[in-house]
């Protein structure tokens, strides 16, 4: 998807995502992200997505992709109460809604893929990852907010041998 900085806006990124059996259950993270501000893996923007640890959490956090979703690091912004094994699909939604006055909201939600199809979701707050802002300011987050960007998927990996799954991408943007 096109860079949307000119005129900046939030939107939303939904997709099916799944840290795949792979030579070891650590060492990758599958996430889906919105208002990343170039195309380069060290720049910043908003990740959403399954953690790297073993079992897994999903994860909200302000970064650069190449960083992964360690769930100890200090730029995580939510962490959610449950945990995971491998294998296990998550259909995740990350919606970034950019303020008149600046600020930015976050919003994480989850379909319950044995219940709803990816075709027809049924979007609910995951549990421990209540809505967050971040303010014009940059005081909750210690940076300023991200108010447009890049939006997709990724993958990042520091070893070999380590797969995730991604399915029903859907790209939208706030106008």
């Amino acid at each position: 998807m096109e860079d949307d900085t000119p005129n900046p806006s939030g939107g939303s990124i939904r997709g099916a995502v799944k840290r795949a059996v792979s030579a070891a259950p650590t060492d990758f993270a599958p996430f889906l992200f919105i208002g990343l501000q170039s195309v380069d893996v060290e720049d910043q923007g908003y990740l959403l997505g399954l953690s790297d640890n073993d079992p897994h959490e999903i994860v909200l956090r302000k970064g650069a992709p190449i960083g992964g979703l360690d769930p100890t690091a200090s730029d995580v912004l939510r962490i959610g109460s449950a945990t995971f094994t491998p294998d296990t699909w998550h259909h995740l939604r990350l919606d970034m809604i950019v303020n008149p006055n600046g600020d930015v909201v976050l919003k994480c939600f989850q379909n319950d893929l044995v219940s709803n199809p990816v075709t027809a979701p049924v979007w609910t707050a995951i549990p421990g990852m209540a809505d967050y802002v971040d303010d014009a300011l940059g005081a909750a987050s210690g940076s300023d907010p991200f108010v447009g960007g890049y939006l997709g998927f990724g993958f990042q990996s520091s070893n070999l041998q380590r797969r995730a799954l991604f399915d029903h991408i859907q790209p939208l943007r706030q106008k």
